[in-house]
This record gives structure tokens, C-alpha cells and sequence, in this order.
């Protein structure tokens, strides 16, 4: 099953379509404009190594706030829109400490995708 929705509070149509999240399956990409900014994936595990399961442990348990199947990157997409996607990004979840930096988010994304079956052009 594909579903496609919007995320965030906004009142207009325009807007909203900035926010616009798809889920295929078992996994959900959230996009801030045209960048991927987050995914959920249920079965994250089954391409974590040893190690990212382990950082996970430790993130589950100082931030009440984290998911482990939940990945966001840190705000350093387009500089010139690092406001508006930064909004984007709190929307999703507030806390900076859960963040990834983009070049491990988009390895960790390039790694589930290849898993699902899915290719994508990051």
C-alpha cells in the first residue's frame, strides 16, 4: 500500500504541499520540499550494523523522545533554507539531540532502500 499526506499545521494548500509525507509499506519518508528530512522503518534492524543497534540502546536512553525506528537529519540541507526547513524538521520532532548528520542519514536511507527493493538518485 503507497499513501501520501501532509504533516504540519498549515491552513493553505500551498504551503502544505512543502510538508508532504509517503509511506510505501512498511516505510514512511517525510520530505521538506523536495529533500527527504526523516524515515520510519519498521524493520530498521534488518540493516543496522551491530554497532548503529548499539548507538541506538544508547539514544533510547537518554532522549524520552526517541524512536529507533524513527531517523532525522540534522538541518544542513540548503543553507538558504535552513529556516523554513528547520521548522520542518521541529514539526517532526523538537529534540536536536535524535538528528543525524546528512551524510550518515542518507547512507542509513541509501541502505533501506536497497533493502526495500527501491532506488532512489540522493
Amino acid at each position: 500500500m503507497i499513501r501520501k499526506s501532509f504533516y504540519g499545521n498549515y491552513t493553505s494548500v500551498e504551503a502544505g504541499v512543502n510538508c508532504l509525507s509517503v509511506e510505501i509499506g512498511k516505510l514512511k519518508l517525510w520530505f521538506s520540499y523536495d529533500e527527504v528530512i526523516a524515515f520510519r522503518f519498521e524493520d530498521i534492524k534488518k540493516v543496522l550494523t551491530d554497532e548503529e543497534i548499539s548507538h541506538q540502546i544508547k539514544m533510547r536512553i537518554t532522549s524520552l523522545s526517541y524512536d529507533p525506528k524513527f531517523f532525522i537529519c540534522e538541518n544542513e540541507i540548503i543553507e538558504s533554507m535552513k529556516g523554513l526547513i528547520g521548522r520542518h524538521l521541529n514539526m517532526l520532532n523538537e529534540d536536536h539531540t535524535i538528528r543525524i548528520d546528512r551524510a550518515k542519514f542518507i547512507d542509513l536511507l541509501n541502505r533501506v532502500l536497497e533493502y526495500c527493493n527501491l532506488s532512489q538518485d540522493l
